[in-house]
């Protein structure tokens, strides 16, 4: 974050558009990034763009360069008279599921043949690292990859059908594998940088603790609160094992043919529901120990 993505591509943008006739800029941002998007634009490159405020009959003049548009309000599709055109995606994680709208609306943008450039702009390419994540990115920069989704969920997100309850099956394909070949192919189509490599110069980290004061009123109102929760969680906790505990269907699935052997796994379930409470409670009383820097202030 704030290592230029902004700037990089506009500087990309101006480089089709030098090298190609007659280029018409699509960017793809936020509703908040807008006036940040053409302030760059303009500053960086020359290049002008629809104002903010400028009515809608507008939106595609032919004598501005680039069309700032946002993740709501993807166009279907680009003028008759645009020979070609290249489209930017900023915050393109918004664009992660192949069943939403938005995605399909921009796949349908970049797979126009007119369309002869993409840049997708993310901090977050995948989701808790999940390369399926990463299928409708690949499929917008047009990487073999992105040809076939079935094909590219066996081998990198380990896909499969799971069966669940009788004659239901359901294709499953949320997690990983192949990772390191993944890697490996995708890295010709991916600019990635750190903090580290863009700013040499930082210094180092430095944390400080700073302690709020407040009054006595709100950090009498803070404790009792607290108590109360511990108080209410430790009822909860208990009525809700309790509840189970003297049920006999608890351990009708654990019936063996040995009376010692059935009692054994019934001292065993108690203890370990048992164990559990004590989990809470520790869970809870921990609340207590909470910074008062959490209190709100006078």
């Amino acid at each position: 974050m704030g290592l230029g993505k902004t700037l990089i591509a506009c500087v990309w943008a101006n480089a089709f558009k030098k090298t190609f006739d007659s280029v018409k800029i699509y960017i793809i941002a936020p509703v908040s990034l807008r006036e940040e998007w053409r302030k760059t634009a303009f500053q960086a490159t020359g290049m002008e763009s629809v104002p903010e405020k400028l009515p809608k009959h507008h939106v595609d003049d032919k004598n501005l360069d680039i069309v700032i548009t946002t993740w709501g309000k993807v166009p279907k599709e680009v003028p008759p008279h645009v020979h070609n055109f290249v489209v930017i995606c900023d915050e393109a994680h918004q664009m992660q599921s192949m069943t939403s709208a938005r995605t399909k609306d921009v796949l349908n943008l970049t797979s126009e043949q007119r369309c002869i450039g993409c840049l997708l702009v993310t901090g977050t390419p995948m989701k808790n690292g999940k390369p399926l994540n990463l299928f409708p990115l690949l499929k917008a920069v047009r990487h073999p990859f992105g040809d076939e989704q079935k094909i590219y969920e066996i081998m990198f997100c380990a896909g499969k059908e799971k069966r669940y309850g009788p004659g239901k099956r359901v294709w499953d394909a949320n997690g990983s594998s192949n990772l390191s070949i993944l890697n490996a192919h995708i890295s010709s189509h991916v600019l990635y940088m750190t903090k580290d490599d863009c700013l040499k110069n930082l210094p180092p980290k430095t944390r400080l603790r700073h302690k709020v004061a407040v009054s006595r009123h709100y950090e009498i109102m803070y404790t009792n609160r607290i108590n109360d929760l511990v108080g209410t969680s430790r009822v909860k906790v208990l009525s809700w094992t309790l509840s189970f505990l003297p049920s006999s269907k608890l351990h009708t699935s654990f019936a063996c043919q040995r009376r010692k052997r059935r009692k054994s796994v019934k001292i065993w379930i108690i203890e370990t529901w048992v164990k559990q409470c004590w989990a809470y409670f520790r869970r809870y009383d921990s609340l207590r120990l909470l910074p008062r820097s959490m209190l709100p202030l006078h």
